[in-house]
């Protein structure tokens, strides 16, 4: 094994390891936060539906106060709707990181060879393009006035 295939293997290593974590934190942070809009959205409907019944009846009431401290004590809404947007958004990030990870893919399974420098090349070209505009700003729309 060479040098230069080792380098290509470990950048492939590197890349498909930072793209991977990139995207399930970043979904993580998104799914969390959709979880709570969700549960405070489903809460705020059901206390509305409440509040128009036309036609209040005692053990409606009972029932609906046992609905609504059930909702606001129980964790199985947060928890099913957690489970379910955590899947959702990392699948779309993993879709949506696609390219740098087949980079990082032919960069790993392609070392030594021409194709899997041109991967290593373009993966190092995409991070330094990532850092040159979210990091320093150089090419990005929002600019200073």
């Amino acid at each position: 094994m060479t040098i230069g295939s080792f380098v290509t293997k470990a950048i492939g290593i590197g890349a498909a390891a930072v793209v991977s974590y990139d995207a399930v934190s970043f979904a993580h942070a998104k799914a969390k936060s959709l979880s709570k809009m969700e549960q405070t959205d489903y809460i705020k409907e059901t206390l509305v539906r409440h509040e128009k019944e036309t036609r209040p009846h005692h053990l409606m009431e009972i029932i609906k106060k046992a609905y609504r401290e059930f909702l606001f004590d129980d964790n199985s809404i947060k928890i099913i709707s957690s489970a379910k947007n955590h899947v959702i958004e990392t699948c779309k990030e993993f879709a949506a990181s696609i390219v740098p990870l087949g980079l990082a893919a032919g960069a790993y399974l392609m070392s030594g060879k021409l194709p899997g420098k041109i991967c290593a090349g373009l993966l190092i070209f995409g991070a330094l393009k990532r850092i040159s505009t979210d990091v320093i700003g150089i090419g990005s729309e929002y600019k200073l006035k």
